[in-house]
C-alpha cells in the first residue's frame, strides 16, 4: 500500500481521519489520482471519505523483518539528521523501514511534551524527532519496559523547513 496524501496543506491525512488506525494497520482508500513529488514518489491523492481500516496489524519481529531495506550506513541519502534542498534529487522516496541498534527513546522536557529518538545504524549514530502519536503515548506509560526488544523504525523525510529536509521518526514499533 502506498503512503497517500490529502489536499490539505502539506498533504497530511487529517488526524480525525485516522483515530482507529495504528502503525502498520492495513487500510484501504478510494484512490483519486496518483501525486508524486521530486522525492515523495510513493504519494497518492486519495477520495477523504474512502479511508477504511482492512484489519489490524500483525507485528513481529519475523513480519518486520521481511519489510527493512537494508540501506548500509546512510540513511534517506546521508549519515546526518537533514538533507539540504540541493541533495533531496539523491533520494527517490520520503520513507523507509529500518531496524537500527541501540534504540534509546527518551523525551527533551520535564512534561514528556517532546518525544525523541536515539539509535544506531551501522557505525552512524541519528537523534531524531518522534511524530508517532501512538508511539508517544506508550512512552508515557511504560517507557523503561521496552529495553532489550526489538525496535524498528519508519523514518520519514519532512517538508522543507530553513533550508532543509529534516528526517523524522514517523513511526516506532517494538515487539519481542
Amino acid at each position: 500500500m502506498a503512503p497517500s496524501v490529502s489536499d490539505a496543506e502539506h498533504g497530511q491525512v487529517p488526524a480525525s481521519l485516522v483515530t482507529d488506525i495504528s502503525v502498520g494497520d492495513i487500510i484501504q482508500f478510494d484512490l483519486l489520482q496518483p501525486c508524486p513529488s521530486v522525492y515523495q514518489t510513493e504519494n497518492c491523492l486519495f477520495a477523504t471519505g474512502s479511508l477504511q481500516k482492512v484489519r489490524a496489524a500483525v507485528m513481529t519481529a519475523a513480519h518486520l523483518e521481511q519489510l527493512v531495506e537494508n540501506q548500509g550506513e546512510a540513511l534517506l541519502g546521508n549519515h546526518y539528521r537533514s538533507l539540504a534542498l540541493n541533495e533531496i534529487d539523491k533520494v527517490n522516496r520520503s520513507l523507509v523501514l529500518i531496524k537500527p541498534d541501540e534504540v534509546q527513546p527518551y523525551f527533551t522536557t520535564p512534561y514528556n511534551t517532546k518525544p525523541r529518538i536515539k539509535f544506531k545504524l551501522g557505525s552512524s549514530s541519528y537523534d531524531l524527532p518522534m511524530t508517532d502519536v501512538n508511539f508517544f503515548d506508550t512512552m508515557q506509560a511504560r517507557l523503561e519496559s521496552l529495553q532489550g526488544q526489538s525496535a524498528f523504525i519508519t523514518i520519514s523525510l519532512g517538508m522543507p523547513f530553513e533550508g532543509r529536509h529534516y528526517k523524522l521518526a514517523a513511526g516506532v514499533i517494538y515487539c519481542q
